[in-house]
């Protein structure tokens, strides 16, 4: 992948659009977005994403290689792209569609994202309200740990 090219996935998010800021667009400071007490400023890389914890759609704020570097927006897709054109003059024109198909992210997910998921039920960190416990080379959820500690006490345990 170049450093133009967008991954499926940012931090274990969907990505859905994304643009690149050039010397053609000028970053303008509307509601400035700070992280550790510190204002960002202007990035190289923006991202629509959907997160897949909460399904809500944000703006991620990139670095050349697509490393999130700040959050903004919520609401829907046309909202978030909105705050994104506020916030850099020029940008309408620069947004894509994130060229993979659903096939495409669950591979990506499967990839990026496989160090983040039970080892005994499978499901991924964002899938599960409960508790995720790491040893060396595995996790357990929550869920899992409560059907072990059933079927030990004589319970069925699902």
């Amino acid at each position: 992948m170049n450093d133009a090219s967008v991954p499926p996935l940012i931090d274990c998010a969907r990505v859905l659009h994304y643009a690149l800021v050039d010397e053609t667009v000028r970053y303008t400071p509307k509601g400035k977005i700070f992280v550790n007490d510190e204002e960002l400023g202007a990035v190289p890389r923006l991202a629509i994403v959907r997160n897949l914890v909460d399904d809500d759609i944000l703006l991620f704020h990139c670095d050349e290689a697509w490393t999130c570097l700040g959050v903004s927006g919520k609401g829907g897709i046309e909202d978030v792209m909105a705050d994104a054109n506020a916030r850099y003059d020029g940008l309408a024109g620069k947004w894509h569609v994130a060229p993979y198909s659903d096939m495409d992210f669950a591979r990506a997910l499967l990839d990026e994202c496989r160090d983040e998921r039970c080892s005994f039920c499978g499901r991924f960190h964002f899938e599960i309200d409960a508790l995720m416990v790491e040893g060396d080379r595995a996790m357990i959820c929550g869920d899992c740990i409560d059907r072990f500690h059933a079927s030990i006490q004589g319970g069925d345990g699902g």
